[in-house]
């Protein structure tokens, strides 16, 4: 479940905040109706940490195949 909480309701709560969290809920923080944060659980922060590296490492490659590629075709023999 994703719920949007402003700044000034989350102090107050927030250990039922980090509750819900572990749970697998998401809490965007608001201030003045505007989101400028979100609080995920630890696991799943984890997670996207290893995706944004798998991410980063494929256009690693992608870049490398294609310098490849360019190298291969302008090869003179």
């Amino acid at each position: 479940m994703e719920e949007v909480v402003g700044v000034d309701k989350l102090r107050p709560k927030l250990g039922e905040y980090l509750e819900k969290v572990e749970k697998g809920d998401v809490i965007i923080v608001s201030s003045r109706s505007e989101a400028k944060g979100v609080i995920i659980n630890y696991s799943m922060y984890n997670e996207l940490k290893e995706l944004a590296k798998r991410t980063k490492q494929l256009e690693i490659t992608q870049i490398l195949n294609e310098f490849r590629d360019k190298a291969e075709k302008n090869r003179t023999f």
